[in-house]
């Protein structure tokens, strides 16, 4: 068995290497150095191969890669910020210049001297450790996937909820009850209200105590639950919510015609929409999909939950954000 100790003393290559195995290297057996420029490889047999894979992971874990990628991609962030400054400064001295230089020669000159004081060398340092995290995720196994399969991963929420489960945010149902039930109080026919915070802090959970409550059964003409997530489809939201509202199935898919219906299907009745864990900050999308709400009656409303305020949120909004914040111990 190899010891960690053993191999952290053994013989390194010029350079920062970091010695991954020991024994005597046999050219058929041995992963090309260049390959991984920043860890030194010394293998006897093809089953050290093996080991010498399963001590990496366990060294460079993947807890600790994704750690030290984030480091790096905030080290990245702060750079950016820095030639970002460094270019906005240049404008500004460009525009009004101290001598008879030229705007270009102006910018030019302040660019190059910024460039000068080691900007270029913090730019090539920092393309070859993301450059190393990319080999290093080889190694370790992992593999890109499309952002839109990671919805497919997750089940959709449903607008049913086990009340007898569910403790605290009374406050906060209270609050958005009002709300709810208010006609006609601003110069909004239908109000957004978006429900906003990180995830795991109750927001689709306290939709749907919204939802079911009687009060709101009573209040409404029609609802209509969307879970949306990360793929802001206009044609399959609309298709849901006219299901929904009629309980009648549809297979169309022409987008005109599933508009055409709804504003038939909600004209001039009070209605509540909930739009669950949307993501979209496309501003076109959502008009789109907005449009036959508009035939909606005043007092109509929407809910929409979201993590991301600075974009979803005020996208959507007709009414100051509701943030959901944590909850003391003895309610959690």
């Amino acid at each position: 068995m190899v010891i960690i100790e053993d191999v952290r003393k053994a013989q390194r290559t010029e350079g920062p290497a970091t010695v991954m195995a020991i024994g005597t290297s046999i050219p058929p057996n041995c992963i090309d150095q260049s390959t991984y420029p920043d860890y030194y490889f010394r293998i006897t047999k093809s089953e050290h191969k093996t080991e010498l894979k399963e001590k990496f992971q366990r060294i460079f874990s993947f807890p600790f890669y994704t750690f030290e990628l984030k480091n790096a991609v905030y080290d990245a962030e702060d750079l950016v910020d820095e030639i970002a400054i460094e270019a906005l400064q240049s404008k500004v001295e460009a525009e009004y210049p101290r001598g008879k230089q030229s705007l270009q020669d102006s910018v030019i000159s302040t660019f190059t001297s910024f460039f000068d004081r080691g900007v270029n060398s913090k730019l090539e340092k920092m393309i070859g450790m993301l450059d190393h995290f990319v080999k290093a995720k080889d190694v370790l196994g992992l593999r890109e996937v499309a952002a839109r399969k990671w919805s497919q991963t997750r089940l959709p929420t449903t607008s049913l909820v086990d009340e007898s489960c569910v403790y605290g945010r009374e406050n906060d149902k209270e609050e958005i009850m009002k709300l709810l039930l208010s006609d006609g109080e601003n110069s909004n026919k239908i109000d957004v209200i978006p429900i906003v915070g990180m995830d795991g802090m109750g927001k689709t959970t306290l939709a749907q105590i919204l939802y079911n409550d009687g009060s709101v059964d009573a209040h409404f003409d029609k609802k209509a639950w969307v879970c949306v997530s990360d793929v802001f489809d206009v044609l399959s939201i609309t298709r849901t919510i006219i299901e929904s509202v009629t309980g009648l199935a549809s297979d169309a898919k022409d987008l005109n015609l599933l508009q055409v219906k709804l504003k038939e299907s909600l004209g001039g009745k009070k209605f509540l929409i909930v739009l669950d864990d949307v993501w979209n900050e496309n501003y076109e999308r959502w008009d789109t999909l907005n449009t036959p709400f508009r035939f909606g009656a005043r007092g109509s409303k929407i809910i929409v939950t979201t993590r991301n305020e600075s974009s979803v949120a005020s996208i959507m909004q007709t009414v100051p954000i509701h943030w959901l914040k944590e909850l003391p111990e003895e309610d959690g």
